[in-house]
């Protein structure tokens, strides 16, 4: 087989991520010349019982972080015509698949429509990964083009003592994010029925019970949960409904703290920030590269978890249609998401029932590779171990200090708690030390509660450092090893503005 041929090696990890998606994302690795006029990276994906490697093979991935390279610098523009680009794009894809795979009428489809559909679907999110990929194959290494050259244009241009603040209000996230949106909403309507009969009531009855003396605030949530039911989706849910937000709801009146007075600090905390922006970026002389830089590292920040969300809520469309093909080809939600497209096409065409055996196969490890025929290779079982035997490298590191990049500042001490899905929520405690992997929206609900946050993934716009920005908490990104060194129960002291972790 060609891929052989590579030389795999781990670029990055994640979680919690199904054949569908995978498959999706190396898909994408053949449109980085079309779309973007670079060399297409080699990168493949490995998954063992939802533990995620990314490999790539260097030297196409050097030629494509070239190129993207040498296009950043020769027009300085252009990467923000990209991010423009792609959240159009996130915004078309979301409106197609709500037109077509959630408020359609699939149950009467023809098979041949429903493959239509999947495909269409696929198509639409490879095109979302090649836009959004294209940044960590841009900065990478020691490259970054943004931060590099804000910080450079800061000490030149900014007295030493104000350039952590400068750098702190220019690279926040210009708008709200789509979890921060359903935050603001869930707070307005909290502080709309809130009074402390309300408050007991709320607290003391679980959902069933609550309806019975709060009918209408129930009727809200329900309506505010089908709203927004995809924000902590991902790629395969569950989705959010109303008991989950109540479990949010709650955790707001446990701080004890008016909900209008939690609403106005996040409001002004986002207004004041955007009024300190504009006033630095006014007070610094700048030519129109620097101005483009000053401007593009708000947005940056704002437009890689914003992709994200589309993605998400696009995956959480696309529910109903992998329902609905799991319905005539015998398979469960989890085993559609997890049986490869060839197998699906031929079962649905066929009217007959898809090879579970390979969907369990598949859903505990499989190993997703790009070929030179632009075709991606599916291994499965054992063919999977025996690639991911050679290709990846485990060990159990042994050191006292760990160290990675200031996502937000601050210290903390606290027991290790590794929470890489939402399986994992239930073993943290607030003031916990929260380890990941990387983290994502599904375990949002634990981040809240953290005394810091560690990941082995990341960097300035990864999830965890934008959600630590936005709860305040100290967070350390970039570890490499955080989930390999740590387990859960250690006790750690986390110096987030030194970027180190260390066991105590």
């Amino acid at each position: 087989m060609s891929y052989t041929k590579y030389h795999w090696a781990t670029l990055a990890q994640d979680y919690n991520s199904p054949l569908l998606r995978n498959y999706i994302w190396v898909g994408s690795t053949y449109l980085y010349r079309r779309m973007h006029g670079i060399p297409n990276p080699k990168i493949a994906i490995v998954s063992q019982n939802n533990n995620i490697h990314y490999l790539y093979d260097k030297a196409a991935w050097d030629r494509t972080h070239e190129a993207a390279v040498a296009k950043a610098e020769a027009d300085f523009r252009w990467l923000g015509r990209v991010m423009k680009e792609t959240m159009q794009f996130g915004k078309e894809t979301i409106a197609w698949t709500q037109k077509h795979l959630c408020d359609a009428n699939l149950r009467n489809a023809a098979p041949a429509k429903l493959i239509a559909l999947l495909e269409g679907f696929a198509e639409r999110q490879r095109t979302l990964y090649a836009y959004g990929v294209l940044l960590p194959v841009l900065d990478f290494g020691n490259y970054s083009f943004v931060e590099r050259n804000l910080k450079d244009i800061l000490s030149r241009k900014v007295a030493k003592h104000d350039t952590a603040r400068y750098y702190h209000i220019l690279t926040e996230p210009r708008y709200f994010s789509f979890a921060q949106e359903q935050e603001v909403a869930l707070l307005k309507l909290m502080a709309k029925y809130y009074s402390l009969k309300w408050r007991r009531a709320v607290l003391a009855r679980d959902y069933g019970r609550l309806h019975d003396v709060e009918p209408a605030f129930c009727a809200a949530l329900r309506k505010h949960a089908k709203k927004y039911a995809w924000v902590y989706y991902v790629y395969m849910g569950p989705a959010f409904g109303p008991e989950q937000y109540l479990d949010f709801v709650r955790e707001h009146l446990r701080s004890g703290i008016l909900p209008a007075k939690i609403l106005n600090t996040v409001v002004q905390k986002k207004e004041k920030t955007e009024q300190e922006r504009k006033k630095y970026i006014a007070g610094i002389d700048a030519s129109p590269f620097e101005k483009e830089i000053l401007r593009l590292a708000g947005i940056m920040v704002w437009a890689k978890p914003r992709r994200k969300d589309y993605q998400s809520r696009s995956y959480y469309h696309a529910e109903t249609l992998m329902r609905e093909i799991g319905r005539r080809t015998h398979l469960s939600l989890d085993q559609a998401r997890s049986t490869p497209f060839a197998e699906l096409r031929k079962a649905m065409l066929k009217k007959r029932a898809a090879d579970a055996d390979l969907a369990n196969s598949c859903k505990d490890f499989h190993v997703c590779l790009p070929n030179d025929n632009g075709i991606i290779t599916i291994l499965a079982g054992r063919e999977a171990a025996k690639f991911s035997q050679k290709f990846i490298v485990r060990e159990r590191l042994s050191r006292k200090k760990i160290s990675g990049s200031t996502a937000y500042p601050g210290k903390a001490q606290g027991a290790v708690r590794i929470i890489n899905a939402a399986q994992d929520i239930h073993k943290m405690e607030y003031g916990d030390i929260l380890v990941s992997v990387a983290t994502t929206p599904a375990i949002i609900s634990a981040m809240k509660k953290a005394a810091a946050i560690v990941s082995d993934e990341g960097g300035l716009t990864c999830h965890a450092s934008i959600v630590s920005r936005e709860l305040e908490i100290p967070c350390v990104v970039g570890t490499g090893v955080a989930t390999q060194v740590l387990k859960d129960g250690d006790m750690v002291e986390v110096n987030a503005t030194a970027g180190v972790v260390r066991k105590i």
